[in-house]
């Protein structure tokens, strides 16, 4: 684990997903905290009261999942995109679905705080690469 990682904010509706992904972390001594979201807008409103909340609240890392009912991953990101740069600057933000879909690949691309669109499950190169960008980006 990269000790500057402390918290990850895992946003899956799928609660098998989210235990695979909660174990792998703990495996790889990842992080501190994993904070566990259901939905997409429950992830935008921790993100936004974290900015009133005591420093360590921001997520280092958030993980979205791109298919979930009524308010998927796109649409996260739409709202995500409108909000201010003191909440978006904070953390690195990675795509995480089953979609293997070019089209999929390509429309991820066309969202700049988007880092990279990752296939689940993780995996351990993937907690690497998340690793190195974030040693690169803010350590």
């Amino acid at each position: 684990m990269l000790p500057s990682i402390k918290k990850i904010f895992l946003i899956d509706d799928d609660p098998v997903s989210n235990m695979i992904h909660k174990s792998l972390l703990r495996k790889h001594h990842w992080p501190s905290e994993t904070v566990v979201f259901r939905d997409g807008p429950s992830g935008l409103q921790a993100l936004q009261s974290a900015v009133t909340e005591p420093a360590g609240s921001f997520p280092d890392v958030i993980l979205l999942d791109m298919e979930m009912p009524a308010y998927d991953g796109w649409d996260f990101l739409e709202a995500y995109a409108r909000l201010p740069p003191v909440i978006t600057s904070r953390s690195l933000l990675y795509l995480l679905s089953s979609s293997i879909n070019p089209f999929d690949i390509k429309k991820a691309d066309t969202y700049p705080m988007v880092r990279a669109y990752l296939t689940k499950p993780l995996i351990l190169a993937n907690l690497n690469r998340i690793g190195q960008d974030f040693q690169t980006l803010f350590v």
